[in-house]
């Protein structure tokens, strides 16, 4: 993504995936970690969110625009 003052921001967007493995679409904006600590999850619904944000960073990265891989 592209400010207007012509910075890049990476952000981590929910993508979604066709059974072949192509992309099918991804949210607008970008997403942050959330979670909501209980008696009966402790820390662990937010330890569970955190690793789906690290497992992300693994994840292609695509451009916003066309949904096409960077390399």
């Amino acid at each position: 993504m592209t400010t207007e003052q012509g910075e890049v921001i990476d952000q981590i967007h929910e993508v979604y995936y066709k059974d072949d493995g192509t992309v099918d679409g991804w949210t607008q904006d970008g997403v942050s970690p959330c979670f909501y600590v209980d008696e009966e999850d402790g820390q662990e619904t937010m330890v569970d969110e955190l690793k789906r944000f690290m497992r992300a960073t693994t994840m292609p990265t695509l451009d916003f625009e066309t949904g096409k891989e960077i390399r």
